[in-house]
Order: structure tokens, then C-alpha cells, then sequence
């Protein structure tokens, strides 16, 4: 016979009390149940655990070294089940998600943040890579789940599609006057600091400008992350493009100043990305909800 939770309670209260009697009482069952629960044990560990002396059941000294390997599973059962229920009530809990560059260093950090302070005893870990990186991975069930602006099909992912973002065309406010677009034009051939080539992003951007009849001419530089990107716009190297979250800040700070050409308007997709048949605990549904809440565009 195989022996149970149910069954170690049962011998620790014995061992405790020295008295069937009294356990079948408290558990308010007979106690020949309780006798049966203790030859289940004997009959597991082929020990005899317990032997009578007048009205007490005595543990053996095989009883006693059960006893104390039997408190400790016991209480490490009930930290289990306390983690368990603290999971369910999603007040503690360990998730890995993951961004894109653009998301992963831009948008997510804060959301998340804002998420902790409502959930202090959440770990969450949040891993950036680039898109076509973070998608795999996340089929893979590296991650929980993902935020990414592209859509690769796959029959290992599911995507929820949350926004439309848009992308604006930024110059350095110090910038020479004739690096100014008045057209579109004008973008074939003014200097621009782009991501590098093959990359999600530079194929979204290369894309969509081609959509407009624009193919540009004159790329003075690639730059792998985006920060470095507005640091040499900044610089006054050349245009750039990127996400509006991106850049918000240093346009409102008068550090960028951003262009608006009639006929250029550009979105990207955001999605959210996960393995088919994925349970999300509570708390991993929750945060799901947060950010897709924040992310959202606002009426």
C-alpha cells in the first residue's frame, strides 16, 4: 500500500497524543479507521511503528525516527500548499517575460514597474532581445510570454494584436539647415542613421518608405540599438526614424526635434505572443491584462 499525506498526519497526531482513542476523536472517525491508518504505515515501511502499553499507543524506535522525517515532509506539505494558494491569490509568483529592443528597453520597463509596486513579492524577469530572438524563444518556452512589434508566422505562437504604434522622423534641432526634408522626396537622398540592415525593424522602415515610392540613398550609418541611434541623430549625423515611445522624451525635452512631412505617416503593429495551449497562472493572466491595459491606445 502506498502511503499518503492523510497517513502521516494520522501517525504524527498519534505519535503527538500517544492515544488512538483521542485522534479518532478529534478526527471524529472511529478508531479502528485510525488503527487501519497506522498498519498502512507499518505495512509500507515493514516496521512495526507503534506498539500498546495499557490504554497508550507507544511509538517503536522505528517510530520515532519515522517521526521525525514525517514532521518535516508535513512541513514542507503545508509550505507547498501555502505557495500554492498564495499563486492562486496572485499575491507571490515568478514570471519571465520578454521585449523586442524598442519595447524591452522603452515601453515595458516602467509598465512592469508600475505592475511591481501593486505586487512586491512577484520576481519578474524581463529579457530583451531582438524580435526574430525573443519569438523563438518564447516558442520555445523560454519565456511566458513576449511583446513584439512583428508577426512571424508560426504554428508554435499565438499573437493578440494591441496597438498600432507610430514611428516619427526625428533631426537634431542644431542640424543644418539643408538636412531639413521639405518632401518626401527629399528622404531618397538626405543622410539617414538607420538599424542595420536585415533587421526587423529596418525591413519595416525600408518597407513602408518603399510604399511611398521612397528608397533611400544615403544611409551614413547602422546603429544596432536604438539609443545609439538617437545619440548620432542627435549628433547631427542624419535623420532618424523610430518608435514615437522612443523618442517622446527627447522631442519634449528639445533635444530632437520632430518632422512631419505631408503624405508620411507611419504604424507599426504590437502584439502579444505565446504558445498555443499555455496555462497562465493568475498572476501571469494579470499582468497579461496590465499591460495590455497600459499599452492600449487611450480614448
Amino acid at each position: 500500500m502506498s502511503t499518503s499525506i492523510y497517513n502521516l498526519k494520522v501517525l504524527r497526531m498519534v505519535y503527538e497524543s500517544e492515544s488512538i482513542k483521542a485522534v479518532a476523536e478529534k478526527m471524529f472517525v472511529s478508531q479502528s479507521a485510525i488503527s487501519h491508518q497506522l498498519r498502512v504505515m507499518e505495512e509500507s515501511f515493514g516496521v512495526e511503528l507503534f506498539e500498546r502499553k495499557g490504554r497508550n499507543t507507544i511509538p517503536t524506535k522505528a517510530g520515532h525516527m519515522v517521526y521525525g522525517y514525517v514532521v518535516n515532509i508535513l512541513d514542507e506539505f503545508d509550505k507547498l500548499h501555502a505557495a500554492v494558494q498564495d499563486v492562486k491569490k496572485s499575491r507571490t509568483g515568478e514570471i519571465t517575460i520578454a521585449g523586442s529592443i524598442n519595447l524591452g528597453t522603452y515601453l515595458l520597463p516602467a509598465i512592469v514597474s508600475r505592475f511591481i509596486e501593486n505586487y512586491p513579492l512577484i520576481h519578474l524577469n524581463l529579457q530583451v532581445y531582438g524580435s526574430s530572438e525573443v519569438l523563438k524563444l518564447t516558442a520555445n518556452g523560454d519565456f511566458d510570454f513576449c511583446i513584439v512589434p512583428v508577426k512571424l508566422e508560426s504554428e508554435h505562437l499565438i499573437y493578440e494584436h494591441i496597438r498600432s504604434e507610430e514611428i516619427v522622423l526625428t533631426i537634431s534641432p542644431n542640424a543644418r539647415e539643408d538636412l531639413f526634408p521639405k518632401t518626401l522626396k527629399d528622404l531618397e537622398f538626405l543622410p539617414f542613421v538607420c538599424a542595420p540592415k536585415g533587421t526587423q525593424f529596418r525591413k519595416t522602415i525600408d518597407s513602408a518608405l518603399e510604399s511611398c515610392g521612397i528608397i533611400r540613398s544615403n544611409i551614413v550609418m547602422e546603429v544596432g540599438h536604438p539609443e545609439g541611434t538617437k545619440q548620432a541623430v542627435r549628433a547631427g549625423l542624419g535623420l532618424g526614424m523610430n518608435f514615437r515611445f522612443v523618442v517622446q522624451e527627447e522631442i519634449e525635452m528639445g533635444l530632437l526635434e520632430e518632422i512631419k512631412i505631408d503624405g508620411l505617416q507611419l504604424y507599426k503593429d504590437l502584439y502579444l505572443a505565446y504558445r498555443p495551449h499555455k496555462y497562465f497562472l493568475p498572476i501571469e493572466q494579470k499582468l497579461i491584462d496590465f499591460i495590455k491595459n497600459e499599452i492600449k491606445p487611450k480614448k
